[in-house]
């Protein structure tokens, strides 16, 4: 089912409010560090709420949990912050694909770490990967990967337009490159592969 403008202009807004209600909590989301990490994490737990009448974690919760988390390491590990991008020119991503391979069952109140990284940047899109892994001292095991790809948009008009040249430096400089493997099956064999070497 394809949701109206109205609907995707709402959920962009609801969106930056619980980011703005992350950064009221949590004073750290303001700083930004002088050699910004390619590949942020954080620790999110499940809640009740995120699991299903089948008692499962459905992939549309999964996606919008690692988008949300990319938000405030954006605004945690960039100085980044979507919600004043959105006041200051009315622009904010808007995800037009997403692919979620779900390798381990997310149990209901469990500790996830979720990190995430962009591939590839263009002048008016992203493509970001996304990883959840375990919690724990080690995390090594994946639990399930994603790609989101993202067009920058105008939401006045929903018109795709190029990034601010603030932010295409910024993109350029934290970008690591496509991956070797075109299929999301195939980067997680070689992600559990890297990950398992480094247990």
């Amino acid at each position: 089912m394809t949701d109206t403008w109205q609907e995707v202009h709402h959920g962009v807004l609801e969106q930056v409010r619980g980011y703005e209600r992350a950064r009221a909590r949590n004073a750290s989301l303001h700083n930004t560090d002088p050699v910004p990490p390619r590949e942020p994490e954080t620790s999110e737990r499940l809640g009740l709420a995120d699991v299903d009448f089948t008692g499962q974690v459905p992939a549309a919760r999964i996606l919008e949990r690692i988008e949300h988390a990319r938000a405030l390491q954006l605004a945690s590990a960039y100085g980044l912050d979507l919600a004043a991008e959105l006041r200051r020119g009315g622009c904010t991503w808007q995800p037009h694909s997403h692919e979620l391979l779900l390798l381990r069952p997310l149990r209901p109140l469990e500790e996830l770490r979720l990190r995430t990284r962009l591939l590839l940047a263009g002048p008016d899109s992203v493509w970001v990967e996304g990883l959840v892994l375990e919690a724990g001292p080690k995390g090594h095991v994946l639990k399930a990967i994603s790609w989101t790809r993202s067009r920058w948009l105008q939401l006045a008009s929903g018109r795709p337009t190029a990034h601010p040249e603030r932010i295409a430096a910024l993109l350029q400089q934290i970008a690591v490159g496509a991956p070797a493997q075109a299929r999301l099956e195939d980067r997680a064999e070689a992600l559990r592969f890297e990950l398992g070497r480094r247990a």
